[in-house]
């Protein structure tokens, strides 16, 4: 069988997550963690909650889908290198 390629947005791997804690899981599982990221969330999210990526510096793009209806305070706190976020459409 043959290894999923990785998924890439504007020369960075996307990367699928809910919070910082499965973010942190995905990438630890990498063979080598990238200096930026794209963080898409999941079409099974429909909050993102208070600080849900508190301090994640290495995020670059945040892709969110149509499935969130809500982003509570300060969910991408001090992600220094957050420079885009592309809202989907339940926002």
């Amino acid at each position: 069988m043959a290894k999923k390629e990785q998924e890439m947005y504007e020369g960075m791997p996307v990367i699928e997550a809910s919070d910082k804690k499965s973010l942190e899981k995905k990438l630890s599982g990498m063979a080598e963690r990238p200096d930026k990221y794209v963080v898409r969330i999941s079409n099974r999210t429909k909050l993102i909650k208070e600080r849900a990526f508190w301090g994640c510096n290495g995020i670059a793009v945040v892709i969110i889908s149509d499935a969130v209806t809500e982003i509570e305070d300060q969910a991408f706190e001090m992600c220094k290198g957050l420079k885009t976020v592309i809202f989907g459409k339940g926002l």
